[in-house]
């Protein structure tokens, strides 16, 4: 009886590690309608928009394979922010003038490998939708890879 009290005390201990959630980001839209909350569960990223306050897109994960399989178990290192508001000529289309308005999250994830790989993961917020972009920074210890399946997610509610 001891033994499987114990066993089934180390099974809730590892399903509580396993689920883990690190830190949690959100970026809002330049008019605050649309927001976007990212966050690491299992060393996965995920994200999750919202628009006035009703929930666009549930948590979805966020995925690159390689076949060497180097962006996998990340963890957040560092998030930066930055916004940018201004109007720009086009030399042709439908308005001569376009403006260029939004908030931007750049979050960097570390691989837990001995290697330590870096992958960033780009979102912008405007305010009439979200993108985002896999950025993967020069490093000294990955020269090259090969992408086989790009895995974002869109969980719609």
């Amino acid at each position: 009886m001891k033994r499987q009290l114990i066993l089934l005390v180390f099974s809730f201990v590892f399903a509580f590690i396993a689920t883990e959630t690190t830190a949690q980001e959100t970026l809002y839209s330049p008019d605050k309608n649309l927001r976007v909350e990212i966050k690491t569960q299992a060393g996965r990223p995920m994200y999750r928009l919202w628009r006035n306050g009703e929930m666009i897109l549930d948590y979805s994960y966020l995925d690159i394979e390689t076949k060497e399989s180097y962006f996998s178990n990340l963890e957040q290192v560092d998030a930066e922010r930055k916004s940018k508001d201004y109007i720009w000529e086009q030399v042709w289309g439908e308005d001569q003038y376009v403006r260029d308005n939004y908030n931007e999250l750049t979050i960097t994830y570390q691989s837990k490998t001995a290697d330590k790989y870096l992958l960033q993961i780009c979102f912008r917020m405007y305010n009439d939708g979200m993108g985002l972009r896999y950025i993967f920074p020069e490093q000294e210890n990955l020269k090259s890879f090969a992408i086989s399946k790009e895995k974002t997610m869109f969980t719609i509610p």
